[in-house]
């Protein structure tokens, strides 16, 4: 029953009603429905600056929405394989206005070794590997939301390598 709630919760919500881009179906409408609740003013102005700002005129770089919530805008190619990351410190959307990508998604319950320590500065640790993966393909007409649960290996190829231009924005995780 209340996994019925949270789908309908997420559906009427003004993440899935203002963008250009719906939501990718795989991601915790239960955490979504919690963090909205603790940290509705950053959540807000996330989704104001995803519906208001024209992300392909923006330069690559680090771009301040809030105090506590930005959006890192990058450009590259696809590729065949990376890293899996996590984050502790952030929740990511990763909102895509160019090409096609496919990301793939573990719990982080389900990680390899540690590749990479974790960095406060840029709050990511790198993992080797996963298991029980699950992916997602995101792209100008849906998006991917990430929590700290969620071990993610964005910028995978879907097709072919593909030029992207995306947004990732950075909400504050509650604990």
């Amino acid at each position: 029953m209340f996994g019925f709630f949270n789908e309908l919760y997420v559906q009427r919500h003004r993440i899935s009603t203002e963008l250009s881009a719906l939501p990718a179906v795989q991601f915790n409408k239960k955490e979504f429905r919690r963090q909205y609740r603790l940290n509705r003013k950053e959540w807000d102005a996330a989704i104001d600056f995803l519906r208001d700002t024209d992300i392909n005129s923006l330069a690559p770089g680090r771009h301040d929405i809030t105090e506590r919530t930005f959006a890192n805008v990058v450009e590259y190619t696809t590729a065949e394989e990376k890293p899996f990351e996590a984050h502790r410190d952030h929740i990511d959307i990763q909102f895509v206005v160019k090409g096609h990508e496919l990301v793939e998604v573990a719990p982080l319950s389900c990680v390899g070794e540690v590749s990479i320590p974790y960095s406060e500065e840029s709050d990511v640790v790198f993992y080797a590997g996963a298991s029980k993966v699950d992916e997602i393909l995101i792209g100008p007409e849906a998006f991917c939301i990430l929590f700290p649960e969620d071990v993610h290996k964005p910028g995978l190829i879907w097709e072919k390598p593909c030029e992207i231009k995306k947004a990732i924005v950075k909400i504050p995780f509650i604990k």
